[in-house]
């Protein structure tokens, strides 16, 4: 375990500095120059240095825990986050109170119980349609009291520190893997975005229109299946190709294309996006855009805790996805 005297020796200072330094609660005039004691506070994040959390926020009347409110979504995404945010926390000492629900009544309810129970800070992933009128003032509340408040997947959030996938850099993805078939004659976007008040899926969207536009390729947009079969019907004997802003969309259009003997990889090029856990599994494998929500996890804590002990951070930070190429396109 990390002690006081081994980040004094790393540094080169003294045992009695380092601990001024880490203290909570320094003496008013032990001062500390801001560039020393930065390098002290990420020392300690960086060589796992642990405080005793309990001890430390009790005297700021805090808990040692972390609040985090996600989207009751079953799916693989939202198990690589918890599990990228336990992991980090643990490791840092940290207790998490994890909460979850899909409207705003379980949002309202999360905020409430953490401005009183006084959590050292959130992490709060709350899609659009959780939003209320009081939420801000709530928010406000809990940062005025001490706390700090780390939102995710929330990139047109402006007021708040934001961690969150660069779904458009998705979007190019998907674009730069279509436009490699020289012999794709059309695109699509089957999208959700215009039904579900999602602003990360307009940003796929935005994302591989951009990226398509620039090619000076044509490009259509439908959110209706029927319209998807017709485009590719419309293509043969070429080939098109579909980019679908979810793995979900593209399931279906694998399904309803083979039920009329068309063959994805075959007959026409398609991509999905999230890689959920079925996606190498289907007939054929798709291809589609990773998401790294462990990662994202493990970066959100990190934030957050240097939000807490007032280090440097990136008020806003995105994540770059990868391509999972299989055989759809």
């Amino acid at each position: 375990m990390t002690s006081l005297k081994d980040i004094a020796q790393e540094l080169g200072l003294s045992v009695s500095v380092v601990s001024r330094a880490l203290n909570p609660n320094p003496d008013a005039n032990a001062r500390i120059a801001p560039k020393t004691l930065r390098r002290i506070s990420e020392a300690a994040l960086r060589m796992g240095y642990q405080r005793n959390h309990a001890a430390e926020f009790m005297r700021r009347k805090r808990s040692a825990a972390i609040g985090v409110f996600v989207p009751e979504f079953s799916n693989r995404l939202i198990a690589d986050l918890i599990l990228g945010l336990h992991a980090e926390a643990n490791e840092a000492g940290f207790s998490l109170q994890l909460h979850s629900g899909l409207d705003a009544a379980s949002y309202r309810s999360f905020l409430a119980a953490h401005n009183s129970l006084a959590s050292t800070g959130i992490i709060s992933y709350s899609p659009r349609q959780y939003h209320f009128p009081e939420q801000e003032e709530m928010l406000r509340d809990y940062c005025e009291a001490g706390g700090k408040v780390l939102m995710l997947n929330n990139p047109d959030e402006k007021s708040m520190p934001t961690l969150s996938m660069d779904e458009a850099c998705g979007g190019e993805l998907a674009a730069e893997v279509l436009l490699d078939h020289a012999d794709c004659v059309g695109l699509l976007i089957f999208s959700t975005h215009e039904t579900i008040p999602y602003s990360v899926l307009s940003k796929r969207s935005e994302g591989f229109r951009n990226r398509v536009s620039a090619a000076g390729r044509p490009l259509r947009q439908t959110i209706r299946m029927e319209e998807v079969l017709e485009f590719i019907l419309a293509s043969r004997p070429g080939r098109c190709g579909v980019f679908a802003d979810t793995d979900y969309q593209a399931w279906e259009v694998i399904r309803q294309t083979r039920r009329i003997g068309l063959v994805p990889g075959r007959d026409f090029y398609l991509v999905g996006y999230d890689n959920l856990e079925f996606s190498s599994f289907t007939d054929p494998p798709l291809t589609t855009i990773r998401q790294e929500f462990h990662e994202e996890g493990r970066q959100a804590v990190r934030i957050l805790l240097q939000m807490i002990y007032n280090m440097e951070f990136e008020f806003s930070t995105l994540i770059r996805p990868t391509l999972v190429r299989r055989e759809t396109a």
